[in-house]
């Protein structure tokens, strides 16, 4: 039976990460900070022998990916299931400012509700969807170390589908900037975890 082995990462950090405003599908880039993570994300992966590299095509995440490849024959793929959760007319907005408009976005409320959808976008069952058609493409490598790069509110959903966890249980999961988890998945199985949200390779100050 052949293993499969998933690197998932999340971008390095953004300005709107510092001021805890909801990005989205707005394609924001890496700040300096976040370009400093995205080399030390690199570097603890340089130990790996990676096959392929997925990336979500936004600039903060292709940016953290192709400092990843450091061996340019490395194949990496950008594909549009792995972008971040649409928040419509939330996008933007501060996490206070998501509530002022009278819309609860907080940890643990409904940002984690598989039905709701905010103003003009995305439920999670809509981004459990695209989930499970990337989880699809990766049964064409088999048995390969996998990099994936894509952002904190698709990670969650990933995980959750991978490890046969329901949606709801979602907020219990958090990502870093620039931190590695691994999965372990074979056909038809439940992935195996074997590390979540590391972060120890990052400088503590920049």
């Amino acid at each position: 039976m052949k293993h499969t082995f998933l690197f998932i990462v999340r971008h390095g950090e953004t300005i709107w990460n510092v001021q805890r405003k909801m990005m989205g599908k707005t394609d924001i880039p890496l700040s300096h900070r976040g370009k400093v993570q995205a080399r030390a994300i690199a570097k603890l992966l340089a130990g790996y022998p990676i096959d392929v590299i997925y990336s979500s095509p936004l600039t903060r995440t292709l940016q953290t990916a192709k400092a990843i490849r450091t061996n340019k024959t490395t194949p990496l793929i950008l594909h549009a299931a792995l972008k971040e959760r649409d928040f419509g007319v939330l996008e933007g907005k501060t996490y206070e400012e998501a509530h002022a408009y009278g819309t609860p976005m907080q940890y643990g409320e409904s940002k984690y509700y598989p039905y709701y959808q905010p103003p003009d976008g995305e439920r999670l069952l809509d981004m459990e969807n695209r989930a499970k058609l990337f989880i699809q493409e990766l049964t064409h490598h088999r048995g390969k170390n996998i990099v994936i790069v894509s952002h904190g509110s698709f990670l969650r959903v990933l995980f959750c589908h991978l490890l046969g966890l329901k949606l709801d249980q979602m907020g219990d999961v958090h990502f870093d900037n620039a931190s590695l988890s691994i999965i372990e998945i074979e056909d038809n199985q439940p992935g195996r975890l074997h590390a979540l949200s590391i972060t120890h390779h990052l400088p503590k100050e920049l």
